[in-house]
């Protein structure tokens, strides 16, 4: 079947398994089945009878014991995390080998993949995936097979309600991950425990109520549960604006509420109902699903495509130099196109390797922060351009090879950025790419400089993807705005207008060029939903930055997130945008402001 239906532990235990057979589950980041297993060990055998370790260091001899001790009483033995012993594994396999096991006897395995996993264990273990359910209707039947009849039966009707709703969340928040970094910005090991504690709070309380403590529920959902493993307002953001739309009593009391549009609420606390329901929806997901764009499935399958082929190019580079050697012939050839590269870009740009002069006094926050950039970037020119030239002088035949110039070339001929450059500065993972956006930060510095000498820099656009510390510039300008105005730094808040507008009530601001839009676009003084043939990206207008001590925002301004770049790994700053009376699904497409490439 093209969708098979998910396996069931106890299914697995009662039919499949056999007591000289161990069952290994391969497990993946999110999905621990530690619990499920517990408590389906305790409904087959008894609490009694089974014994869970986790392994790690000290653990084998312990492990050694129970495993005999198991096998001779009839009980299971669970050893978790076995890809952190793998040296220890084939011993296991060993001793186990060499047991006579009690026909009830059943040891059970799981480890993530490992490329040094034994073997021999491998191929004599039943083994199953287990792993967090692709799509939310398999995310939902997994829910479903966890919450028995008898459990779903005993339940109120509003409670089963409540429920439904909650697995639905669940999947969400689960599936979301397949968008990163526009559904989530990071990966977050949602697990199946998330699912388990947050049914139990809700039962908890909702037991004897007709509605439960909602801002109970959304405090520990938020803070304890799924946004306690969460490390970004703006994700917190998201998964916040999802509880208000499922967790309230409009859409629970609703005698017709849906999850989604033909995703009807179950009306009570009939477990068939709900397996209904969910058997009726489809195998496949769709962005609308999570209130994404209609273009975020193109956005994916375009960074998976890009991910596959600069791996392809990584490891083409790799394995033609994996001996390391050093071959006056092949170096010559393989680093000629970087070679030329920096001869190209820094030919007419002589002046970018020299250390800035500034006879100015009492710089300002900014002009200092202009400064401290041009150096930084003559430092990094001169650390690429030593680099070069000392491995041209080798393969040249005029210096002798060192150990420093070895690992360079090597990562030149892979197309990496040496570990020196990178720790200097962090730019993009190829290094034609690096050198190039080197070079024209470089260049654009020295206009920086040569306009903050003159006295004009913030008289016009200026674009903050030309600069290696665009946070730290927000920075100096809130430093500058606090000294023009007189007030207290920690009194100040970013403010922003868009267009022709200024900001109310600033004594300075900055006009900000070069920003892309992601998840929407932004036409006509407000944001705009996108189509499927919609551009991942599109220009804004110009966007004006400035610091106050109140903002004179709208009630329909939405703060929108500016990144650094595209993967969105670091956020700068949180701008108000005009965003219209229904904010919600502007936070729920994952929309954000980046710096342009």
């Amino acid at each position: 079947s093209l969708a098979p239906p998910t396996l069931n532990l106890q299914t697995v235990a009662e039919k499949e398994s056999q007591a000289t057979e161990p069952i290994l589950m391969i497990t993946t980041p999110g999905a621990d089945p530690s619990q499920e297993w517990g408590e389906m060990a305790a409904r087959v055998v008894g609490a009694d009878k089974f014994t869970q370790l986790a392994m790690g260091g000290g653990q084998m001899e312990e492990a050694s014991q129970l495993l005999k001790q198991a096998a001779t009483n009839g009980e299971w033995l669970l050893l978790k995390n076995l890809h952190l012993v793998v040296a220890w594994v084939s011993t296991l396999e060993k001793e186990f080998s060499s047991l006579t096991p009690h026909p009830d006897f059943r040891l059970w395995l799981t480890s993530e993949s490992h490329d040094a996993f034994p073997a021999i264990l491998l191929r004599s273990s039943l083994k199953m995936t287990f792993q967090s359910p692709p799509g939310i209707k398999k995310n939902l039947q997994r829910t479903y097979g966890l919450w028995s009849p008898d459990y779903i039966s005993a339940l109120q009707p509003t409670q089963a309600r409540i429920l439904f709703v909650l697995a639905w969340f669940h999947a969400l928040v689960q599936e979301r991950r397949t968008y990163i970094p526009q559904g989530w910005v990071k990966f977050y090991e949602f697990s199946i425990a998330d699912l388990r504690s947050a049914a139990d709070v809700i039962v908890a309380q909702s037991t004897g109520k007709d509605m439960p403590d909602w801002l109970t529920i959304y405090g520990i959902l938020e803070n304890a549960i799924y946004g306690g493993r969460m490390d970004n307002d703006a994700d917190t953001r998201i998964l916040r604006t999802y509880m208000n739309k499922f967790f309230n009593t409009d859409l629970i009391n609703a005698s017709d509420a849906q999850v989604y549009k033909g995703v009807t609420v179950p009306a009570g606390n009939a477990h068939a109902d709900a397996m209904k329901i969910i058997g009726n929806l489809s195998e496949t997901d769709s962005p609308d699903m999570f209130t994404l764009p209609p273009n975020a499935d193109r956005l994916v399958q375009k960074t998976r495509a890009n991910t596959v082929i600069g791996g392809l190019h990584k490891l083409k580079n790799v394995t033609s130099s994996a001996s390391g050697g050093f071959n006056r012939e092949e170096w010559t050839q393989r680093l000629k196109p970087i070679f030329n590269l920096w001869e190209s870009l820094t030919g007419s740009q002589q002046h970018c390797l020299e250390h800035p002069t500034d006879n100015r006094k009492d710089l300002s926050p900014i002009s200092s922060f202009v400064l401290m950039e041009v150096e930084s970037s003559a430092i990094l020119m001169n650390m690429v351009d030593n680099a070069i030239q000392a491995i041209t002088k080798v393969v040249a035949g005029n210096a002798l090879m060192t150990s420093k110039v070895h690992s360079n070339a090597l990562n030149l001929m892979a197309s990496v950025v040496p570990d020196e450059w990178d720790r200097a500065w962090e730019g993009p993972e190829n290094v034609h790419m690096w050198i190039r956006y080197l070079v024209s930060r470089a260049v654009a510095l020295r206009e920086w400089h040569k306009a903050d000498q003159a006295g004009n820099l913030l008289s016009k656009p200026i674009k903050l993807n030309q600069l290696f510390r665009p946070a730290t510039f927000l920075n100096a300008l809130r430093q500058e705005t606090a000294r023009k105005s007189g007030e207290a730094l920690d009194q100040l808040v970013l403010d922003s207008a868009w267009g022709s507008d200024d900001i109310a009530g600033a004594s300075m601001q900055v006009s900000i060029d070069g920003l892309l839009l992601n998840g929407c676009s932004f036409e006509d003084g407000k944001l705009k939903e996108l189509q499927t043939d919609s551009p991942g990206s599109a220009p804004v207008p110009l966007c004006k930055l400035g610091y106050v001590t109140q903002k004179h925002s709208t009630k329909d301004n939405v703060l929108i997130p500016l990144y650094n770049n595209s993967a969105r790994e670091k956020l700068l700053a949180n701008v108000n945008i005009p965003g219209g009376p229904d904010k919600s699904k502007w936070i729920l497409s994952g929309f954000a402001l980046m710096l342009e490439v």
